[in-house]
């Protein structure tokens, strides 16, 4: 898990966060990922991001995510006191190749207060299997 902190004031729609996932060989080929949220006192019930994931010039994915995020349902995964952490499918990756991820809020609000650290993790694949697998072919 990789992460990036904001400062106090929050997360400004001009910060563009960027993490690069090496290539690895554990689960097979194919790896899920996901968008970690930290929140603690988060004033709105969803979040709309912009993804794009691509290696080196080839863009493999650049898409509009909206979540709704709830306590109701298979959501948060962690609370602690006041903090909510969150995780949201992003997609599926081919673990043979190193990707860039860069992740922009797109909510309203130009300063989204409430959000004190967003990562990235790639772990076990996500579960639609019909889901395409992000991959370069050279």
């Amino acid at each position: 898990m990789l992460f990036k902190t904001f400062p106090s004031e929050g997360w400004n729609r001009t910060d563009t966060l960027k993490w690069r996932l090496p290539a690895s060989n554990t689960n097979g080929n194919k790896a899920g990922v996901s968008l970690l949220l930290r929140t603690e006192q988060y004033p709105y019930s969803n979040i709309a991001v912009e993804v794009i994931v691509y290696v080196d010039t080839t863009n493999l994915l650049h898409e509009r995510k909206q979540f709704v995020l709830s306590e109701s349902s298979s959501q948060p995964t962690h609370i602690v006191g006041n903090r909510f952490d969150y995780t949201l499918p992003i997609g599926n990756t081919d673990t043979r190749d190193t990707f860039n991820i860069c992740v922009l809020h797109l909510m309203a609000d130009t300063l989204l207060k409430g959000i004190h650290q967003v990562g990235i993790k790639a772990g076990q694949p996500l579960c639609d299997e019909e889901e395409v697998v992000w991959k370069v072919r050279w």
